[in-house]
């Protein structure tokens, strides 16, 4: 009887996949940006330290793009981590979406801290959908693979929790970011 379910092995499989895919895309990444050393990526990296080079990578660049792809290659990343380890999941996830919103931190800080009445809804919504965080939400969101894996910035109340004590943030900087989260959800389900 079929129930849905992923065997143990399947799962093993699919996160090998993953990561195998994760790494092609890091080290297409790391041509196009001209890095020195590509012979890291001639051999498996493990997950963690794949995670790793995701975030540098995607801090190393200025292009958006570039950036985000990044981004969300760490959290697939992320999930194949959480998958054997929820703990360790949360914590390389929360890692990922912290450089999204850093990437953006004057933006945040403007935004949570401006007043209200001096910018409408539609204008803090248009701030809003230009941060990586809202690109990388976006693209997470939008190609959900593993729904019982959530390690999004929404619904995992550990990533969400890491985030908040590592950056310090304010009540309303996180409402802020848990509008633009559920904008970025609102936007790819139409």
């Amino acid at each position: 009887m079929d129930d849905g379910k992923k065997t143990l092995e399947e799962r093993i499989i699919d996160n090998n996949l993953t990561l195998i895919h994760a790494q092609e895309m890091l080290r297409d990444s790391a041509t196009m940006m001209e890095h020195d050393d590509l012979r890291k990526f001639e051999h498996a990296i493990p997950a963690n330290e794949l995670l790793q080079i995701a975030i540098d990578q995607g801090m190393a660049v200025n292009n958006v793009e570039e950036k985000v792809g990044c981004l969300v290659v760490g959290l697939a990343i992320a999930e194949t981590i959480q998958d054997r380890s929820p703990n360790e999941g949360a914590w390389s996830a929360a890692q990922v979406w912290i450089n999204s919103i850093v990437s953006d931190t004057e933006t945040w800080k403007n935004l949570a801290n401006g007043d209200r009445s001096l910018i409408s809804d539609e204008e803090r919504r248009r701030f809003i959908a230009g941060t990586v965080f809202y690109e990388v939400a976006s693209q997470y969101y939008g190609s959900k693979r593993e729904p019982n894996l959530d390690i999004g910035f929404l619904n995992n109340r550990a990533v969400k929790e890491q985030i908040v004590a590592k950056l310090s943030l304010d009540q309303q900087t996180v409402a802020l970011l848990v509008a633009a989260a559920e904008h970025a959800v609102e936007d790819v389900m139409g």
